[in-house]
């Protein structure tokens, strides 16, 4: 699914579930359903999550279907049956510093030479944070950082980028609980007002 391409495996799945289901003694036909169904007093048959979600929308082996990551569609999720899904997660982060020229340790003159081989390291920024499992949609073409920092990430783009300190470059997370979690509240946007905040996990008792 991650190609585009339909997994032959699949349609395999709901009937070798039902087999395990019907070999442990727990399957009762449903008088009306074109097709056997679960209805074995209140036992819980679980399957798919965000990624296989869609595969079940036609079959009723499974009564406990569950979905996370693929309400927010981090990147790790951009796949053939979530293909309708919308991304709805993304880091914001300030800009701190920036410089019109690349300015990296080591010898001048490779810098130099990799400002010329690379239009997207002819300009420096310093953003707060970094190191994130994430990488940046705003603004495109942002390579991959020249080293890691987890309190100021250097970001190389092109001259055609005018951002300045303060202004916010954006990232979409390759996963969702694990990026969560480094992060306060989620600040719920629509039409570029924040209109609420969602605390990412809440003690409750």
């Amino acid at each position: 699914g991650a190609v585009g391409l339909p997994d032959p495996a699949v349609p395999l799945v709901p009937a070798r579930y039902r087999a395990f289901i019907q070999r442990g003694g727990l399957w009762v036909p449903a008088p009306k359903a074109p097709t056997p169904c679960v209805a074995a007093g209140r036992l819980t048959f679980n399957g798919a999550g965000s990624h296989t979600l869609a595969i079940y929308h036609d079959d009723d082996t499974m009564n406990d279907l569950s979905a996370g990551s693929g309400v927010v569609m981090p990147l790790d999720f951009d796949t053939r049956y979530l293909s309708d899904n919308t991304p709805a997660l993304f880091i914001a982060t300030p800009i701190l510093k920036r410089y019109d020229a690349l300015r990296a340790p080591g010898d001048p003159a490779a810098v130099d030479l990799l400002q010329w081989w690379d239009p997207n390291r002819r300009q420096l920024y310093f953003i707060y944070g970094g190191y994130w499992k994430a990488r940046f949609v705003s603004p495109p073409g942002v390579p991959e950082a020249l080293y890691h920092s987890t309190n100021q990430e250097p970001v190389t783009t092109s001259h055609s980028v005018h951002l300045a300190v303060d202004d916010y470059m954006f990232l979409r997370p390759t996963q969702s609980e694990h990026v969560m979690l480094q992060f306060g509240d989620l600040l719920v946007v629509d039409d570029g007002v924040i209109v609420d905040r969602w605390p990412v996990f809440q003690e409750t008792g």
